[in-house]
């Protein structure tokens, strides 16, 4: 599998959003999404306002398919 890591940025803010929805398995809650995540005080402080001078993470994307993993 071919990939390449790079740094976060503040356009990668939806991929954060999806990802703290299903790290937080809001799924298994029944009919909650992402927007429940992001009303949620608790969770919503790790990814509002994303991209701050010292917020750092980094994302992997296939090369082959672009798509982030």
């Amino acid at each position: 599998m071919d990939y390449f890591i790079r740094p976060l940025t503040q356009e990668d803010e939806p991929f954060l959003w999806q990802m703290l929805y299903e790290a937080a398995h809001l799924v298994e809650e029944g009919n909650l999404t992402v927007q429940d995540a992001k009303n949620n005080p608790d969770l919503a402080k790790y990814v509002e306002n994303w991209g701050c001078k010292d917020d750092s993470g980094f994302v992997a994307i296939l090369e082959s398919s672009n798509l982030t993993i």
